[in-house]
C-alpha cells in the first residue's frame, strides 16, 4: 500500500460508516467509525483482521488508541449554522467530507463564520446571510461527496442526491 494514500474501507461488515488506513508522522494509522459506541471494539477487530489477511499488516507495537463517535450524517448535507449568537462550523456544523479529514472543512467553515462576525457585527440576521453565502460552495463540494459515496455503496444511499 501506497502510505502518500488515505484508504477508505466502505464494506459495512467492516463499520458502520467507514474504515480507513493511513500513515502520519511515519506511524500506521487504523480507525473504524461507528454509530454506536457499543460495537466500536466488534468492528475495530474485524477491520484489523481484514487488514492482516489482505496487505499483510504487523502491528508490533500499538503507540495509542483514540475513540470517538461519527457525527450524525443528515440526508441532504443539511447544515446547522447556529443558534442565536452561538455559530457551528466544522463538523457539527455538517461540513462533513466523506473523502478525507474534517480539518479543512472545519478551518474554511471557521475562517467564514469569523468573517462574517468582522463584517456585521451588530446584526445576527447579516452574520447567518454572510456565513451561508460564504461557505456557499463548501455546502455543495460536500453534497457532490456525498452523493459520489452514496453511488458507491448502499450504506450511503440515503445520501444520493
Amino acid at each position: 500500500m501506497d502510505y502518500h494514500y488515505f484508504y477508505a474501507y466502505l464494506q459495512p461488515e467492516l463499520s458502520e460508516y467507514d474504515a480507513w488506513f493511513n500513515v502520519k508522522d511515519n506511524q500506521l494509522v487504523l480507525g473504524v467509525s461507528v454509530k454506536d459506541s457499543s460495537k466500536v471494539e466488534r468492528y475495530y477487530t474485524r477491520f484489523i483482521s481484514y487488514m492482516k489477511e489482505k496487505h499483510n499488516l504487523r502491528i508490533d507495537k500499538q503507540l495509542k488508541i483514540d475513540k470517538w463517535l461519527m457525527p450524525h450524517i443528515r440526508p441532504g448535507c443539511a447544515i446547522d449554522y447556529g443558534v442565536g449568537r452561538v455559530l457551528f462550523a466544522g463538523e457539527i456544523a455538517g461540513f462533513l467530507n466523506p473523502m478525507g479529514e474534517g480539518i479543512s472543512a472545519g478551518m474554511e467553515s471557521g475562517y467564514c463564520v469569523a468573517q462574517a462576525i468582522s463584517q456585521h457585527l451588530d446584526s445576527v440576521d447579516l452574520v447567518y446571510d454572510e456565513y451561508r453565502e460564504s461557505t456557499a460552495a463548501l455546502h455543495n463540494y460536500m453534497k457532490r461527496q456525498w452523493s459520489f459515496v452514496a453511488g458507491m455503496t448502499d450504506t450511503f444511499k440515503e445520501m444520493k442526491l
